[in-house]
């Protein structure tokens, strides 16, 4: 009976420090959702990020698409917001065929501000410096691999425009699939990766070093119909668009 007791007090202590729930309950300080199993982690003192993946990956059924990672602090997201409705306001302002269709991809796409943090669990926990502690409500998405690429802008297209990712395939394998607009400035493309890393190419003809591309990652076609900075904008909200 003692034995008995004592496994149950062991068992009991091991999940002491962090308690799930998939239903509401009472918000502690401190919180993580993995949003794909809608599972919420309570602690009350600040996890470290490696305590919280371990916590996460335990509920999942696959392995996760770590570059495709976001880790979303919620308390930092209105700033974000106003800053994707200034890029969208500026868009409905050009009133032009491209524009609008730009304007219709990005109400097509969810996006949030991204921690910029690794999150690769074999990393995150070899790493001090790349640990931290987590205060505060925080999103956790720990997507699938995607099979897919996606393209935005200056595109003959409302919605992204989806291209089946074609391993060992460069950039320029997947341009004759791009239904280009006249106004995009085809010598000029941006690729996002799905870290967040982001690579501007000029004069992709005339590029000796092919440029290759994770699943996942997104080519911008940049517009000439509205400013360079403009379109820096975009790749920026592109850079924290969640991949679901």
């Amino acid at each position: 009976m003692k034995l008995s007791i004592l496994a149950v007090a062991l068992t009991l202590s091991s999940f002491a420090f962090a308690t799930q729930s998939q239903e509401e309950s009472t918000k502690s300080s401190n919180q993580i959702t993995l949003v794909e199993t809608a599972t919420t982690f309570h602690y009350s003192t600040p996890p470290r990020l490696s305590t919280a993946l371990a916590e996460a990956l335990h509920t999942l059924t696959y392995n996760p698409y770590y570059l495709g990672a976001a880790l979303v602090e919620e308390t930092q997201q209105q700033d974000f917001m106003r800053f994707k409705q200034n890029v969208m306001d500026q868009l409905a302002m050009a009133q032009t065929f491209s524009t609008e269709k730009m304007r219709s991809q990005l109400e097509h796409t969810e996006f949030a501000k991204k921690e910029t943090l690794p999150l690769d669990y074999d990393i995150v926990r070899v790493f001090p410096k790349k640990n931290p502690l987590l205060k505060g409500h925080f999103k956790l998405y720990l997507p699938k691999r995607p099979h897919d690429i996606m393209v935005y802008g200056a595109i003959q297209s409302t919605t992204p425009l989806h291209l089946t990712l074609q391993d060992g395939s460069s950039l320029q394998a997947y341009l004759p699939e791009i239904p280009f607009y006249n106004v995009a400035m085809n010598t000029i493309i941006w690729v996002i990766e799905p870290d967040q890393t982001i690579d501007r190419i000029q004069n992709i003809h005339q590029q000796k070093q092919p440029t290759y591309l994770a699943p996942g990652a997104i080519i911008y076609i940049a517009s000439n119909e509205i400013p360079e900075q403009l379109n820096q904008n975009i790749v920026t909200l592109l850079q924290n668009r969640l991949e679901k």
